[in-house]
């Protein structure tokens, strides 16, 4: 996490895992996963007392993760969210969710008893409107 310059900084993080997975039929599995996150934050310069707009970009990416009865895919997601102040205590959100139509997560249980597969995803793009509002003291 740091500031790229006055009004723009980033976040980065990641999670790499060597899993050792137990079978359901006995024995176990080596696997190696991981996760990352990633925000690129624009703070615009305030307008009075009102402050200034924000933008961010958020992304998630996600590898195939193994458990005892199956496994679960890789999954990845890309939003934006646009933040404009309304007073110095509403501020109107808009979020764009969805942005490079994320493919579906399956998840497949295989077992002696059980044989799934689910699948969960999301179908197009979202954009919501929002209004927040900023509880306490206003910042001078």
């Amino acid at each position: 996490k740091a500031p790229l310059s006055k009004h723009w900084k980033y976040s980065l993080s990641a999670n790499l895992y060597d899993a050792e997975t137990p079978l359901q039929g006995g024995g176990t599995r080596d696997d190696f996963a991981y996760s990352a996150n990633g925000q690129i934050e624009y703070d615009a310069p305030p307008k009075g007392a009102k402050g200034g707009d924000q933008f961010q970009m958020l992304f998630n990416l996600n590898s195939r993760k193994y458990d005892w009865q199956g496994y679960r895919s890789g999954s990845d997601s890309l939003s934006a969210v646009w933040q404009h102040p309304v007073t110095p205590k509403v501020s109107m959100v808009v979020s764009f969710i969805n942005l490079i139509q994320t493919k579906e997560t399956v998840t497949i249980t295989n077992t002696p008893n059980q044989q799934a597969r689910y699948v969960n995803g999301q179908d197009g793009q979202l954009v919501t409107v929002a209004l927040a509002y900023k509880f306490g003291g206003v910042k001078k």
